[in-house]
């Protein structure tokens, strides 16, 4: 799962394709102009659109490339080639024509996070996560296979990666709103492996803080 900012004034577009991202796992911030988008820095990748209230989308491009070097994909409804390239001089990895399907959006977030070393393997200190197969690769090569709830432990804990995750958050990320009895005593279990895996430190915790992913 990727964090993916969209900037994008169409409210209702924006919300369905916010939701969309969201089915497929990902944790994504919508923002409908320039006064309301989060510091950039806290996303993997940003989906931009080019009609903007008080600042259009290439100069929020512009912006955002003299300290960032995350990968952008704008999404517009103009599509003439001057705009296009006008986006790439500015400094866009992709430009996606409105109207456009979903499968081709999620094809190239992931070609794009695998340009830049995001994508389905995901390093964890000298381990890696294949994500797809949800196995840890140990630097000896020693592979670990993970049981669902272990994995989708661990994706939520990469999602704040270097920061406290509460055990409810961890609990709805593995159940949902039903949270089965006593899910805190599941929810050791499945730290206690991975640390088995990744090593004692590898996961820190704090009394009423949760875990903290710290690899």
């Amino acid at each position: 799962m990727y964090r993916i900012m969209i900037i994008e004034d169409d409210a209702v577009f924006g919300e369905v394709l916010k939701r969309k991202l969201e089915e497929r796992g990902h944790r994504v911030s919508l923002f409908h102009s320039v006064k309301e988008m989060d510091e950039p820095g806290n996303y993997d990748i940003i989906l931009l659109d080019l009609m903007l209230p008080y600042m259009d989308g290439f100069e929020i491009l512009k912006e955002i490339r003299k300290e960032h070097a995350i990968p952008v994909i704008i999404i517009s409804a103009l599509t003439d080639l001057q705009n296009k390239l006008k986006g790439f001089d500015r400094g866009a990895d992709d430009f996606l024509t409105k109207p456009f399907d979903m499968e081709e959006l999620l094809a190239r977030i992931e070609a794009l996070m695998r340009r830049v070393g995001k994508g389905r393997v995901i390093n964890l200190g000298e381990y890696r996560l294949l994500k797809d197969s949800g196995i840890i690769v140990g630097p000896d090569g020693r592979e670990y296979e993970l049981q669902n709830n272990e994995l989708r432990l661990l994706e939520r804990l990469l999602m704040d990666r270097g920061k406290f995750v509460s055990k409810e958050e961890l609990a709805r990320h593995i159940w949902g709103e039903e949270l089965p009895q006593n899910y805190d005593n599941a929810i050791r279990v499945y730290i206690v492996r991975l640390r088995n895996i990744l090593g004692k430190d590898a996961i820190k915790s704090k009394k009423r803080a949760g875990y903290m992913l710290d690899v």
